[in-house]
């Protein structure tokens, strides 16, 4: 036994303009067969905020960074200069053998990779 039907239609919902509504034309706009009334300015609205949101990134300065740098933005070049005035800069560099460890008197032999070789004792600031 069939069913013929009934003369609903079954399937996507159209979405029609607000002109074709008045007008009584049933016809959607171009692809936008199945969509809600509010699917256009929603997606007018979110590239809206991702333009925005990469404008706001860049007057930051904001930008992935593998150096571990803070933005420029967030520099402060005064007090750094006036701090590296006051102090001596450090150097970095590795501990290759202890002399006479375990002792007062203990020395220490660094190398300042590509400068030199020096025995020194520790220095507490």
């Amino acid at each position: 036994m069939t069913q013929k039907n009934s003369g609903s239609v079954t399937g996507p919902a159209t979405v029609l303009s607000h002109e074709a509504r008045e007008s009584g034309d049933e016809k959607p706009e171009a692809g936008q067969s199945g969509l809600g009334p509010y699917s256009a300015p929603i997606k007018k609205d979110e590239k809206e905020i991702k333009e925005l949101a990469k404008k706001i990134n860049y007057l930051c300065d904001i930008e992935e960074s593998d150096t571990g740098l803070s933005p420029p933005s967030q520099w402060d070049l005064v007090s750094d200069k006036q701090m590296m005035q006051e102090e001596q800069p450090l150097q970095v560099a590795r501990c290759t053998k202890i002399i006479s460890p375990n002792t007062e008197d203990a020395k220490y032999v660094i190398n300042v990779k590509q400068i030199a070789k020096i025995v020194t004792q520790l220095l507490v600031k």
